[in-house]
């Protein structure tokens, strides 16, 4: 066997050394900030965009970038993100669609003067004196005559002064409204069908100067109030010459899921030569709607007359009745059941009906009620 040489070698001990890392800054938790964005504050943003019009952009701003961020730094799993993306993504378009409509929400400012309304025109019907056919005009036509005086009077109830037709005006209207009146009936019927947008134009230009969002002062004003009818009380303080008229208005509306009775003073100012109603002043307070009391008739009663007692009839009562062949006895001597020519008739004692053969074959008249023989048996 070739001998090797025989050496040890020892390497040199290596000590080690134990190091600590070096400490790394820490990864923001980007799942947190997202669920934050996407469950707090953009449901925050949706509502605040239901009354306030500039709202909708924040949130369509604040959705898309809180998507980019989601994609951008791989927030949640896969599945989460494309669920994420999908739910607001319709979101951001609805919201979109309803910032760039002209109807969108009750906070839209409408410049509408009051050119474009229709003036409400308001005509008393007129009174049409038709002839009273009579004998006397009426000859061989009379026929005619009177259907003309019918035609003539339909006329009259369906057709105005002014040609126009009465059923456009007020019912039971005797008199025409004044301008001030006419822009107060628009501005309630408005409300009726609550139209907030509509009733920004009916309000004065300096009320509107004044508010931020006029149409979202109106629905705050008037949204728990459902009109649903309406009347006016005396005449209005001021004339279609004046700068301001004051109408007393009582209005029936839904508050708090039940009706309630309103009384307020409308006032109606001209601005520019145009009549506004003031908003404010229609906010009125509760009054009770009392029924009158039917009124007690306290005059005399009409007298009752006092019953006679009806006569008993003795044997010495005298009847009546007809010599000639008669063969009823009768109360009365002019009874109407004979003949004038045995008027009038001849008497005797009721007594003899009971003692007398020519006078007990005589029967009871009917006729003027002569009493029966029976009325004697007791005596």
């Amino acid at each position: 066997m070739r001998n090797r040489p025989s050496y040890h070698y020892t390497p040199a001990r290596s000590e080690v050394i134990n190091r600590k890392p070096a400490p790394r800054r820490p990864r923001a938790n980007w799942n947190q900030i997202l669920l934050l964005l996407f469950f707090i504050a953009l449901p925050f943003c949706g509502l605040l965009a239901l009354f306030f019009g500039f709202m909708k952009w924040v949130f369509i701003v604040l959705s898309v970038t809180a998507l980019a961020l989601m994609w951008y730094q791989r927030g949640f799993n896969a599945r989460g993100r494309l669920t994420m993306s999908l739910l607001f993504s319709v979101l951001t378009v609805v919201m979109l669609v309803s910032a760039l409509s002209p109807q969108s929400g009750v906070g839209v400012n409408v410049p509408v003067t009051m050119s474009t309304i229709p003036p409400i025109s308001y005509s008393a019907p007129s009174i049409v004196s038709t002839p009273v056919p009579t004998v006397e005009n009426i000859g061989n036509d009379g026929l005619t005559a009177v259907e003309g005086v019918q035609a003539a009077a339909a006329d009259a109830s369906m057709t105005g002064t002014d040609g126009t037709d009465a059923q456009s005006g007020a019912a039971g209207s005797t008199q025409a409204m004044t301008q001030g009146q006419q822009v107060l009936e628009k501005f309630m019927q408005t409300w009726q069908v609550a139209i907030m947008a509509d009733l920004v134009p009916l309000t004065p230009p300096s009320w509107r100067s004044a508010q931020a969002e006029p149409a979202q002062e109106l629905f705050w004003k008037f949204q728990n109030l459902r009109l649903q009818s309406w009347e006016y009380e005396g005449s209005p303080q001021g004339t279609d010459a004046d700068s301001a008229q004051t109408i007393t208005v009582i209005y029936d509306a839904i508050s708090s899921n039940r009706q309630q009775t309103f009384q307020a003073q409308a006032l109606v100012v001209k601005e520019d030569g145009e009549w506004y109603v003031d908003p404010d002043s229609l906010t009125g307070i509760k009054i009770e709607r009392t029924t009158p009391e039917p009124e007690l008739d306290y005059s005399p009663l009409p007298a009752t007359p006092t019953p006679v007692p009806t006569e008993v009839p003795t044997a010495n009562t005298l009847m009546y009745y007809n010599p000639d062949g008669g063969k009823l006895y009768h109360a009365n001597p002019e009874c109407s059941s004979v003949a004038a020519d045995y008027l009038p008739l001849t008497s005797f004692k009721f007594g003899l009906v009971l003692s007398d053969d020519k006078f007990s074959r005589l029967e009871p008249c009917d006729t003027c009620d002569a009493p029966p023989k029976s009325a004697l048996e007791g005596e």
